[in-house]
């Protein structure tokens, strides 16, 4: 999840080597924030720590129930415990941005915490994309080839895909590690964390946000869509099948729950990475455009850092086994405290 576009308000119109069109003449005005839009400096805090407390709990236990109850260990849930981990590893650094936010884009945790926080954010966004695409790509071929793929379906194998997606990952955040920096804002005299380019021309934040838009959702949902077409097409030419696969379907189901979650979360905070280029290709004039595109940015990032905690709650509810196995787990747990206070 990428947090140069929660403060683009700082990163690219308070910065005083902004690249946008707008920073350079008079209308630079109409990208601040508008006053109608400045409940949202309380209302997004409230948003992130409710997204931290759920997804901290809620991935621990994904990535405990799965890693230590669990005692079969498929494909599928390597995937499943690497999100959650990139999960986990992001919502930790959400109560930092919610202070920051309370105090309208005030940095107070230095440098290296600015680099590693933004970092984080864009690893986990890229990360959760690419495991999803995994996810999609076993499931393709678990259903419509299960037998030809048996050889080179191990867990062994995934887990060399999973650390193949960490390393892509990181590649693919190598600008926002680069380019975000603290710096001090003299027109509003705060010390705020964010995209600092070089001056002059567009390059660099288009390029970061279509990087984005192409390899962070659109390249991956058109692999993903592809799968799901050609399973579907599996499905009902093999209806014969149907009790024998029911097992792959359960899965199947998990599987497009998240990724139609991951659709519905980061739709809006990508349709509206694009706009930004726009903007600065001058494409979009208007100036209320512009106002309410800069407005309505950190609820769409609020939106996409919301699938962090949902991931852990489909999980939940669509695995029946897990659920079993959780109850069993937390019964042991209790009893053997329980029988632990009765000996002393």
């Amino acid at each position: 999840m990428d947090f140069e576009a929660m403060n683009v308000s700082i990163g690219y119109i308070r910065n005083t080597t902004s690249l946008t069109p707008f920073a350079k003449s008079p209308r630079n005005h109409c990208l601040s924030m508008p006053e109608d839009f400045e409940f949202l400096y309380v209302l997004v805090p409230i948003f992130y720590i409710i997204i931290f407390i759920v997804g901290i709990l809620g991935n621990m236990i994904i990535v405990i129930g799965l890693t230590c109850l669990l005692q079969s260990k498929s494909i599928a849930n390597i995937y499943i415990v690497n999100l959650a981990i990139a999960d986990l590893s992001f919502v930790a650094t959400l109560p930092l941005w919610a202070v920051s936010m309370a105090a309208k884009y005030q940095w107070t945790f230095g440098s290296f915490m600015c680099k590693f926080c933004a970092t984080m954010s864009s690893v986990n966004m890229y990360s959760s994309i690419f495991l999803l695409t995994c996810l999609s790509i076993d499931r393709y071929f678990g259903i419509v080839h299960p037998m030809k793929s048996l050889n080179w379906r191990t867990q062994a194998k995934a887990k060399i895909a999973t650390f193949i997606v960490w390393i892509s990952a990181c590649a693919t955040s190598f600008p926002t590690m680069y380019f975000r920096q603290t710096y001090y804002s003299k027109k509003h005299q705060i010390i705020t964390c964010a995209m600092k380019y070089p001056k002059h021309g567009v390059f660099w934040p288009n390029f970061v946000d279509l990087m984005k838009n192409i390899f962070g959702f659109v390249i991956p949902f058109i692999v993903q869509g592809v799968c799901y077409c050609l399973i579907y097409k599996n499905m009902l030419a093999s209806r014969k099948n149907r009790v024998k696969k029911s097992r792959s379907d359960k899965v199947l189901k998990v599987v497009l729950a998240m990724v139609f979650a991951f659709l519905v979360c980061w739709l809006p905070f990508q349709i509206a990475s694009f706009l930004k280029v726009l903007i600065r290709m001058h494409w979009i004039r208007d100036c209320k455009a512009a106002e309410i595109i800069n407005a309505v940015m950190p609820v769409t990032v609020c939106i996409a850092f919301s699938n962090s905690c949902v991931n852990p709650i489909l999980y939940f509810f669509a695995s029946k086994r897990f659920r079993n196995q959780l109850a069993i787990a937390l019964r042991k747990a209790l009893s053997q405290s329980y029988s632990t206070t009765r000996t002393r």
